[in-house]
Order: structure tokens, then sequence, then C-alpha cells
């Protein structure tokens, strides 16, 4: 992960860009950095907006959407990433960076085979203690937190003409209710 991190920085590294694979270390190294490198109001704004980007993944487990986040959107540039770069909050959750050459475009992408539920969980409740306890923001105006489906991997393969595709798909499984 530090090839993806020295990739997206335009400045000098932090520590927290040596983790290897998601992890909750990495959460709250990525965490401190924009607590530090921002005033409180800053902080909340990224902080906030990554709590939304956690509960769209965790709620909308299928959905492409909410699973890629253009990195040149001016919005996100604004409320995350020109905030201590918090969009090593995202990598240390799982998300990765998906260069596409052709269209000139960036984007972090949470596959649904690097995704941790737990941890992205784990790191909804530390932004929403964060939030709430050291930035005073009051907890009416928190996002409730999501019900999550649980999840089911199905992978299916096709043989078409030679060619072999495999498919994995996450979410609710009907047949089970689960």
């Amino acid at each position: 992960m530090s090839t993806i991190s020295s990739s997206i920085t335009t400045g000098a590294q932090s520590s927290f860009s040596n983790h290897p694979i998601p992890s909750i270390g990495a959460v709250n190294d990525a965490i401190q950095h924009v607590l530090q490198s921002n005033f409180d109001a800053d902080s909340k704004i990224c902080l906030f907006t990554i709590l939304k980007m956690i509960d769209n993944s965790l709620s909308k487990p299928n959905n492409e959407q909410v699973r890629n986040i253009n990195f040149q959107n001016s919005v996100f540039q604004s409320k995350v990433v020109s905030k201590g770069q918090g969009h090593f909050i995202l990598l240390a959750i799982g998300f990765q960076l998906d260069v596409d050459d052709e269209k000139k475009r960036k984007c972090l992408v949470l596959q649904p085979q690097y995704e941790n539920v737990s941890l992205l969980i784990e790191t909804r409740r530390r932004i929403q203690t964060i939030l709430v306890h050291e930035l005073q923001c009051p907890p009416d105006t928190l996002p409730t937190p999501p019900i999550v489906p649980p999840r089911v991997t199905v992978q299916t393969t096709t043989h078409i003409s030679g060619h072999t595709t495999t498919t994995t798909h996450t979410g609710f499984d009907i047949y089970k209710g689960q």
C-alpha cells in the first residue's frame, strides 16, 4: 500500500503511509494526522464526510457508486483530501487507488474482496466517538449507524468461447434470508 499512498500524496509522506494492509493501527494513525493537521472545524468536515462514506459502504454493499470515489472530485478534494490528507483513512479501511490512464481518472475503490466489515464498523465507532467527545459535535447531528445487511459471497464461473470468467458477488442472500 505504500506505493499507492506515495502515488497519491503531493507532499512529504507521513508515518501512517507505511502500513501495507488495512488495519485499525493505520486507521488510528490516519485519524490522528487529520486531527493534528487541522483546526477542529476542518477535522469535523473531514471525519463527518468519511463517516457518511463508511455508512454508505456498510448499508449498500452491492452499490458500485458508493464504493467508487472519484479522487479528483472537487467536493471530495475540499472535504477530505485537503483536510490533512483524510483519504488515508479510506486507504486504511481497504479502499485502493485505481488509475485509468485512458480516461485520465483516479478513483478510490472498495472492492468486495478487500472489504472488512468489522474494520469498517470499528472505524465508524472511533470516528463517531472523536466527533462527539473531542470535536464536540452534538450526537443528534450525526447519522444513525446503518443496519448492516449480512454478507454472503457467491462465486460463479462462466465458460464462453474458450474464455473463463469468474465473478464474485457479495450481498444479501434472498434464499437464506441473510
